[in-house]
């Protein structure tokens, strides 16, 4: 018998890698749809319990997702707005910052000339190529912004009819299992929603953290744009372990360019620092013990995320992975115990 639970324990298994596989497959070749979906799913569960109370107060179900859909809307315009008016200040200043980054051209072009006998037409050429590599990059940075536009207008529209035909979307998916198996879906599904609003919540808290302590380090020690790069370490912290050090690269380009030095060392020293405090108290404690992963795990879905979404993929695997957790977890032949007393 136990030989028998082992067996049938090892086929659940294989079986469940290989529905794994498809799915990995499927999301890789279906990303520009998937990626939106997913991102919808998350903030549809998330603004699920507004949704709910909305509906407590009087208000029909339509009423309650447009009107989610509106705060949603009205939240990232105030954040667009506050982020373009400290934007506008660096803009201000580019012609400056122009004229900085000429001097450290030609400064370290001089350089190169008396350690290495780089010739200027030599240093001219790899300058055009990096300047036409520039020019790529710019138009790709505008493609991109236009993406992000569609992006966001398709992950409105998903977000409300997922609100709205919620309950026709979850007896859809019941539809498929037996009556038997309801329960246990069901209580599948209220800890993939109890997880990912617990993770959202854990994940905006985080980025609050993180900004404003960069925020207040940084106006102490008188950066100029203290505000702007407090903005990039925190959104760039959404992708773990390598973003908070894209966001100190980019901080200390920025003060280097800007004509201090010694302050671009004080902004490396300030993200190092804050990303050991995030790493062992703030991840741990506010969104670890959230998502319940372990740390390895989330390594491995942040690659994977990077390998098969991109960009996105690489904070949209995490919760994703906790769903999958979930699931196996709660599907029969997978709980510790189980099997072994059957």
């Amino acid at each position: 018998m136990v030989k028998k639970n082992k067996d049938v324990s090892l086929v659940n298994t294989v079986l469940a890698l290989h529905g794994l596989i498809i799915v990995l497959l499927l999301a890789y070749f279906g990303k520009l749809l998937f990626i939106p979906l997913f991102f919808s799913f998350l903030i549809a569960i998330f603004l699920y319990p507004l949704s709910r109370r909305l509906e407590k107060f009087g208000l029909n179900r339509l009423l309650s997702s447009l009107l989610c859909i509106l705060i949603l809307a009205l939240s990232c315009s105030f954040i667009l707005y506050f982020v373009g008016s400290q934007v506008q200040h660096f803009v201000k200043d580019i012609p400056q910052l122009k004229t900085n980054l000429n001097t450290i051209v030609k400064n370290f072009q001089a350089w190169l000339t008396q350690h290495f006998n780089i010739t200027d037409d030599m240093q001219t050429s790899y300058i055009d190529k990096l300047f036409g590599g520039l020019l790529g990059a710019i138009g790709f940075t505008v493609t991109s912004f236009l993406s992000l536009i569609i992006f966001f207008t398709l992950a409105l529209f998903f977000i409300f009819y997922m609100l709205y035909y919620r309950k026709v979307l979850n007896d859809f998916i019941l539809s498929f299992f037996s009556h038997a198996d309801k329960k246990k879906i069901t209580e599948m599904s209220e800890s993939i929603h109890v997880t990912t609003v617990n993770y959202v919540k854990g994940l905006l808290t985080e980025i609050f953290i993180l900004m404003s302590l960069s925020c207040i380090t940084l106006l102490i020690l008188g950066i100029k744009y203290a505000i702007l790069m407090a903005f990039f370490a925190g959104m760039f912290n959404i992708i773990p372990y390598i973003g908070i050090y894209t966001a100190a690269l980019l901080n200390m380009l920025i003060t280097v360019i800007d004509g201090n030095g010694k302050q671009s060392l004080e902004v490396l020293l300030v993200f190092v620092i804050i990303h050991i405090i995030d790493a062992n108290l703030i991840t741990p404690f506010i969104v670890g013990k959230r998502i319940k992963i372990n740390p390895l795990v989330t390594l491995i879905s942040v690659i994977a995320g990077e390998i098969i979404w991109g960009i996105p993929g690489m904070f949209l695997f995490i919760p994703l992975a906790a769903m999958i957790n979930i699931v196996l977890e709660k599907s029969r032949g997978f709980r510790t115990g189980e099997v072994a007393t059957s």
